[in-house]
């Protein structure tokens, strides 16, 4: 289970947690393993539409089911 607090809510109620590898290598040459929640953290913008795609895909499965 992921770290978050949302494995909380899993536990009450069907749900989904994933990981989207979203920062942005190419703009920090030095140190590109700054963390999620740090103040330093650049999201690679570019991952969004990956991630609208894969639950758009999530969604259509389910409403055809």
């Amino acid at each position: 289970m992921a770290a978050e607090d949302f494995s909380f809510y899993l536990e009450k109620v069907p749900g989904h947690f994933c990981h989207l590898g979203a920062p942005n290598y190419f703009a920090h040459f030095i140190d590109n393993e700054i963390p999620h929640h740090n103040p330093k953290f650049d999201l690679d913008e570019r991952s969004l539409s990956i991630g609208v795609a894969i639950w758009l895909k999530i969604v259509e499965r389910a409403l055809n089911s």
